[in-house]
């Protein structure tokens, strides 16, 4: 359901169906894309016809699905990426609101490939604008980006010190919600009812953060400083320092 959520806060609330696996209604979409005026209605079936006159290759990107519901007919639905391969398409101001959007977003990426300290700015900034956006102090702010900094310290030592197969790194990065809360990330984000693209660490409380961070900066320097190598082995130091983490968050 996170993507409907996404969609629904990038057009003003507007109430967009999605399949379980991630598809969306294109006509609920175009509703809310093309936003009219109050008191004026428009038809997404004439939109969709309009796009399909001129691009009949879009058909080849949607598929066709009945949403529950008394009364409900098949409705055309679309993955993220056909979604936005239609808005592309769309006519009017908002399609080359749209397209304009989409220039300046690849001009930006095609920069970032050539000035890698460019894409770490702007994407720091852009991160920054998402947290204010979502009502966070700066405080909050500085420390979402500073575990963010320990995190990808940590794994990239991991890495480094032979940690490459998916589950062994699962395994270990789960160590410090294990020790501190009893539960793996997966089942925390279960309870607070997240989607899997949620980050977990933008719900978790301020202390289990602090204890995470703390977990992965020692555990990537104890790593490091005896050259340990394999899951046992780095699996093994980081669950020593949780343990040692959780027994003073205990006292």
């Amino acid at each position: 359901m996170s993507n409907l959520a996404v969609f629904a806060s990038e057009y003003d609330g507007n109430g967009v169906r999605v399949t379980e696996d991630g598809r969306f209604s294109v006509f609920d979409v175009l509703v809310a894309f093309v936003r009219p005026k109050q008191g004026r209605s428009i038809n997404p079936r004439q939109i969709l016809e309009s796009i399909r006159s001129q691009y009949p290759e879009v058909v080849q990107i949607m598929d066709k699905f009945k949403f529950p519901g008394k009364g409900q007919r098949e409705t055309p639905v679309a993955n993220e990426e056909g979604i936005y391969q239609i808005l592309m398409l769309c006519p009017g101001k908002r399609g080359a609101e749209f397209r304009k959007w989409a220039s300046q977003i690849i001009r930006e990426r095609r920069e970032e490939e050539s000035n890698p300290e460019l894409a770490y700015n702007r994407g720091r900034e852009r991160a920054i604008k998402a947290w204010k956006r979502q009502g966070k102090t700066d405080s909050e702010i500085q420390r979402q980006l500073k575990s963010i900094e320990i995190r990808n310290n940590y794994t990239d030592i991991l890495q480094q010190h032979g940690i490459t197969i998916g589950w062994q790194y699962a395994a270990i990065t789960n160590i410090p919600y294990e020790t501190l809360t009893g539960f793996t990330a997966k089942q925390l984000k279960a309870q607070m009812g997240l989607s899997k693209s949620d980050r977990l660490k933008d719900h978790i409380s301020d202390s289990l953060q602090l204890g995470q961070m703390l977990i992965e900066s020692r555990s990537g320097e104890v790593i490091e400083r005896d050259k340990l190598h394999g899951f046992s082995q780095c699996r093994d130091a980081t669950q020593r320092i949780a343990d040692k983490v959780k027994a003073v968050f205990e006292d």
